[in-house]
């Protein structure tokens, strides 16, 4: 018996968008962070580079600002390192891309059909090509990249919205604007290595230098009030002794199994007067748990939880939490079982 044929592409639309100046770039973020899902939006910035050439200043300050002006909203920003090609920050479907190109296991995913077997210079052309658009317009734009240029763009299905981010782009002063139709299981594959937690992977071809993971803020107005509702409790450490207070939790959507957010770390605070010179340190969840009288008891000592690397910024990085969690001797909630 003859097999099936294979389904017809369903089609999304990738629009993007080049950009030289700062400020228009920034812009041209700031409003898609009001009328697109995150999940959508995709950056793509070279920010050092591989050889004695230097990133324009628009490269330059972009990153400087990335982490903490978009940081917080884009979804799965990481920080690659490219053979010959330098260090890009990336995010979204497109960087999701270009970590599992470069990565096979990325997000215990399996190796997408698009990547190669293993990464070569011309790792951005590729990854742009797998989206649809045409082998020239790829290349003007891996050399765009090169040279300092940031490639924002925008995958969706609806028609309506394709055509506002082209209109929002434009007056954001794009010097580039193109459109490409990208196939809808590719993205539904880099849909699922976006819900997934970031995690380092170096590979012989592609370094992750840092990303940063998919937390929330219980003191956000919009947050779980399961979580909210741990603010201001009372911190004890392994002896029972106070110190400090819960003033956040970082937690983890989407939900368990149960229905439930995942809190991955307590912020807790300690000293000050009125919040200024108040230290505040991230406790992992998992050496944590909430008392009988509504306390919550952390599993380290006073000194360790005291001396534990202060949580000043935002978003909190995969490599913050290595390092927290390597301070107090936990387990990472990524690498578990």
């Amino acid at each position: 018996m003859d097999a099936d044929p294979l389904p017809d592409k369903t089609l999304q639309y990738t629009v993007a968008a080049l950009f030289d100046d700062t400020m228009d770039a920034e812009h041209a973020l700031a409003a898609l962070r009001t009328a697109e899902a995150t999940e959508r939006v995709s950056l793509i910035v070279r920010s050092a580079a591989g050889d004695e050439r230097q990133p324009v200043e628009l490269a330059r300050t972009l990153v400087a600002n990335a982490l903490d002006a978009v940081g917080a909203w884009l979804s799965g920003l990481a920080q690659l390192v490219v053979p010959d090609r330098g260090e890009y920050l990336v995010a979204g479907p497109l960087g999701a891309a270009l970590v599992a190109a470069g990565a096979p296991t990325a997000g215990g995913a399996e190796r997408t059909a698009w990547a190669g077997t293993s990464p070569q210079p011309d790792l951005v052309r590729e990854v742009l090509t797998s989206f649809g658009f045409g082998g020239d317009e790829a290349i003007y734009l891996e050399r765009r990249l090169e040279a300092g240029a940031a490639l924002i763009a925008v995958t969706d299905d609806r028609h309506d919205a394709v055509q506002e981010v082209r209109r929002l782009f434009a007056d954001h002063s794009a010097v580039y604007l193109g459109v490409a139709r990208t196939d809808e299981r590719l993205v539904e594959q880099l849909e699922a290595l976006l819900a997934d937690a970031p995690r380092l992977i170096r590979s012989g071809d592609v370094i992750i230098a840092d990303a940063v993971a998919p937390l929330h803020r219980a003191s956000n107005p919009d947050a779980s009030p399961a979580m909210a509702s741990l603010i201001g409790r009372q911190v004890l450490d392994e002896q029972e002794s106070p110190v400090g207070n819960v003033d956040d939790v970082l937690f983890e959507s989407p939900e368990d199994a149960a229905g439930r957010p995942v809190p991955r770390y307590l912020i807790v605070g300690n000293g000050g007067l009125l919040g200024l010179g108040r230290k505040r340190v991230a406790v992992p969840a998992s050496i944590a748990l909430t008392m009988e009288d509504g306390r919550i008891g952390v599993a380290a000592g006073m000194d360790a939880i005291h001396n534990a690397p202060a949580y000043d910024k935002e978003p909190f990085s995969r490599r913050d939490e290595q390092e927290t969690h390597r301070h107090f001797g936990a387990e990472p909630y990524w690498s578990a079982g």
